[in-house]
């Protein structure tokens, strides 16, 4: 679940930009090609900052927020 306070702007990128990149990714559809590589690494953190992808969900109930999901 996506929390609501959310930041406009994360590392320099638009939040609502990470959003729909994540969620392109979690309909199968990747990444769009050309896409900056520091910009995939940045929607990495943001997901894993904010637990929004479910693997971080599940990291953070175990107590494994920061590490490797697991």
């Amino acid at each position: 679940m996506i929390k609501q306070n959310l930041p406009k702007k994360f590392r320099g990128y638009s939040t609502t930009e990470l959003l729909e990149m994540w969620e392109q990714i979690a309909n199968k559809d990747g990444i769009v090609p050309g896409t900056p590589k520091d910009k995939i690494r940045t929607m990495n953190h943001f997901l894993r900052q904010f637990e929004i992808a479910p693997v971080y969900q599940i990291a953070a109930k175990k107590g494994n927020v920061g590490g490797s999901p697991g």
